[in-house]
């Protein structure tokens, strides 16, 4: 009779060890998996949307898409990477009324920076760029990279129009700038 209490005993511990096994198994399995997941390039700039650098904003699924899509493109170390049928139309006033383009891309703009910020970011850099173009709309522009653009500067950048956003000046009043992601940027 002792004896077939020590077995039974033995074979239920036996049992709790190999199916505790198992479900720590699982777990690791799943942490593994949950750290192979890499980001998608659109969850990194809803981040930065988030962060209210120049105002909070929010990307459509349509925008996110398109990141997704083409994320070698943000950003991209060479302008021969960016082709001639991937620059869009843009109009301003059109996309500030319905914070869509008629046909997602990217655009080419020649501004002026206002402001510019350079932060650590995801073990990179994330520039942000307060810029004016000669109409005197603001655009607020983010580029997941460093790039030798200063305060007063002029540049080009190829960049897609993602959403609108506003922020609080320090004097008062309201700053209403479109968000551009930026693919590219060319400092004359």
């Amino acid at each position: 009779m002792k004896k077939s209490i020590i077995a039974f005993v033995s074979v239920l511990t036996l049992i709790f060890m190999l199916c505790g096994c198992q479900q720590e198994t699982d777990v690791q399995r799943d942490t593994v998996n949950k750290q192979d997941e890499l980001p998608k390039t659109s969850d990194i700039f809803g981040e930065i949307g988030r962060a209210d650098i120049f105002g909070e904003f929010y990307l459509d699924d349509e925008v996110a898409g398109y990141i997704n899509e083409h994320s070698e493109l943000f950003p991209t170390a060479e302008k021969e990477d960016i082709k001639d049928e991937d620059l869009k139309e843009f109009s301003y006033k059109k996309f500030n009324k319905t914070r869509a383009q008629d046909e997602i891309g990217l655009v080419k703009l020649d501004l002026y920076a206002a402001q510019v910020f350079e932060d650590d970011f995801n073990d990179g850099k994330l520039t942000s760029i307060l810029a004016v173009d000669e109409e005197f709309n603001y655009y607020a522009i983010y580029y997941t990279d460093s790039v030798e653009v200063y305060d007063e500067d002029e540049f080009t950048v190829y960049a897609l129009p993602c959403a609108t956003s506003s922020f609080d000046n320090i004097g008062g009043g309201t700053t209403n700038v479109v968000v551009m992601i930026a693919s590219y940027i060319e400092v004359y």
